[in-house]
């Protein structure tokens, strides 16, 4: 069918589609474009040649044309965590020795989803997004089937009464962090189970001064704070912070051997500093 939209708004199709294009590589495919209005970024769904795997990725694009990779998914491995960053946040999982309850804040293309269900089918997940578009592309196209909180997180965890033994907080929009109230981890505190944890992504470096506001925040409200840099100080770093006086870095590395055999892979700790203060 041809293409009846304005010229303009076709140019600006086009422009997308290049860029994202270029970023992955001429062997990749672009399976869906959609803008969303709440995230604020337009968004695609792309597949990449991965060795012998395919890798699913969502990606955004900023006003300033810069493709941004929010999520990724193996197509042989959906259940496997892709990005470092991801496998040092599913520590605040991990460092509970029976989790029963856990809240993902963003979903992205749900990697977390599809990890805990894989691997602690017993812990119920509940999944706050905001945004529509995110929510029906995670099912279109990340195998994400279960229900999804459509809010966002400052107000879900405002009205909650639920309390869960894990929170991961990985709330980011087309500009980056979408930094709430420093309250909300006052909330996020609250919503805690006594020796819960809660793993937070920082994923900006020249956001850092924002960060490290909130970071500190978080970890006077929460207790015992780690700070995860499993790309070398190069990207994400991870903010896990338990309130559990007993967790030390010990208990942490012992925690992430265990999710390690879990997993049949190395521990992401054989490679990631243990700070005590944000890098």
């Amino acid at each position: 069918m041809p293409d009846a939209s304005p010229p303009k708004l076709r140019a600006r199709r086009a422009g997308s589609r290049d860029r994202f294009a270029f970023f992955f590589g001429t062997d990749s495919t672009t399976l869906e474009q959609r803008y969303a209005e709440t995230f604020g970024a337009r968004l695609a769904v792309v597949d990449i040649p991965h060795g012998g795997d395919i890798r699913r990725c969502l990606a955004s694009l900023t006003e300033s044309g810069m493709v941004l990779q929010q999520s990724a998914m193996s197509l042989m491995r959906p259940q496997r965590l892709v990005f470092p960053y991801e496998q040092a946040m599913a520590l605040a999982v991990a460092v509970r020795p029976h989790p029963r309850t856990a809240l993902q804040l963003g979903l992205g293309g749900g990697a977390m989803v599809r990890f805990l269900s894989a691997y602690y089918p017993e812990c119920e997940l509940t999944i706050v997004e905001s945004d529509p578009t995110v929510i029906d592309l995670a099912r279109r196209h990340f195998y994400i089937d279960t229900p999804v909180e459509q809010t966002d997180a400052i107000t879900f965890l405002a009205e909650t009464e639920q309390r869960f033994d894990a929170i991961m907080v990985d709330i980011y929009g087309g500009g980056g962090f979408n930094a709430p109230p420093l309250a909300f981890w006052d909330a996020c505190a609250a919503a805690l189970q006594p020796k819960g944890c809660i793993a937070i992504n920082w994923a900006e470096a020249r956001d850092k001064p924002v960060y490290e506001l909130h970071a500190a925040r978080a970890a006077a409200r929460i207790g015992r704070t780690f700070f995860l840099a499993p790309d070398g100080f190069k990207d994400n770093v991870v903010q896990l912070c338990s309130a559990d006086p007993a967790l030390d870095a010990a208990g942490l590395r012992r925690s992430a051997t265990a999710l390690a055999r879990r997993q049949r892979r190395k521990s992401i700790l054989d490679r990631c500093p243990i700070l005590d203060d944000f890098p």
